[in-house]
């Protein structure tokens, strides 16, 4: 269960379900330092020779929210676009000697 819905659900059992708003930024400040430890938890981990996935698969089957490694797609059409600008670059960087 990520910070938030501990938050939520706990501020619904205490009959606080109405002031949920006024709880955004504690969430945000909680989510962000959980980010931040999980983050020095796997720099940690890897410092000691454990791989990042075997870290990250602990830390979340300790309860910690850890957030995949973002994948990008690769758009072959992105990758034209980036040689056509470089190769432009490249031609003004020569034209200004």
């Amino acid at each position: 269960m990520s910070v938030r819905e501990t938050v939520i659900d706990a501020m619904q059992a205490n009959g606080l379900a109405g002031y949920t708003s006024q709880a955004a930024p504690v969430i945000r400040a909680l989510e962000t330092r959980e980010d931040e430890i999980v983050s020095n938890l796997i720099t940690f981990a890897e410092d000691k020779g454990l791989d990042r996935q075997s870290a990250m698969q602990g830390l979340a089957d300790c309860g910690l929210y850890v957030q995949a490694p973002a994948i990008a797609a690769v758009d072959p059409r992105i990758a034209e676009m980036e040689s056509a600008i470089e190769a432009m670059q490249e031609t003004l960087r020569s034209m200004r000697g």
